[in-house]
């Protein structure tokens, strides 16, 4: 029998296996992913608030896991390096046009892809890679001009706006105890 190892779950033919309640979720996830496709298992894992698939030593909690998803499923397509960049570079100006640029593909494009894969546009996506950082620099006890700058935002008022379009809370409910 050919047996396919995928750490720390097995699968053979039709018996499938895994050593914990978090290997389940990782399997069942890959299950999903195999019957429906990647896409259906990404919507599961975000309602599981889960990564897609878990590197070594990572917390389950994602809030990177459009980003996750995308790095783990793409390997080196334009678009993966551009929401890699965009993950690691926060504050750069990433306009429409700069990204597009980026990824070597005009903007019209890189829109219909973003909008294939995240169900999303360039735009907003950029807003919620800004936003997760936001969250991460708060719960670090950062002052909100200095959270503003290093998510990106570029000032408070454009933050606290993202906060209340996003995740329904003002800025100051957040930082009280809604995060």
């Amino acid at each position: 029998m050919d047996k396919i190892y995928i750490a720390p779950e097995t699968r053979e033919k039709q018996i499938y296996t895994s050593a914990g309640v978090t290997t389940g979720i990782d399997l069942a996830l890959s299950i999903i992913a195999q019957d429906l496709g990647a896409k259906a298992a990404l919507d599961v894992a975000r309602e599981l608030v889960v990564f897609l698939k878990r590197s070594g030593g990572q917390s389950q909690f994602s809030n990177y896991l459009i980003q996750q998803y995308e790095a783990q499923t793409s390997g080196k397509d334009a678009v993966a390096r551009l929401v890699a960049e965009i993950n690691d570079q926060p504050t750069q100006d990433w306009s429409l046009t700069n990204m597009a640029s980026f990824a070597a593909m005009n903007a019209r494009t890189l829109t219909r892809k973003f909008n294939q894969q995240f169900a999303t546009t360039p735009a907003e996506f950029v807003e919620q890679v800004r936003l997760d950082k936001a969250r991460d620099l708060l719960s670090q006890g950062l002052v909100l001009k200095q959270v503003a700058s290093s998510s990106g935002f570029g000032d408070v008022q454009r933050m606290r706006r993202a906060f209340k379009r996003r995740l329904g809370v003002t800025l100051q409910d957040y930082v009280k105890g809604w995060g």
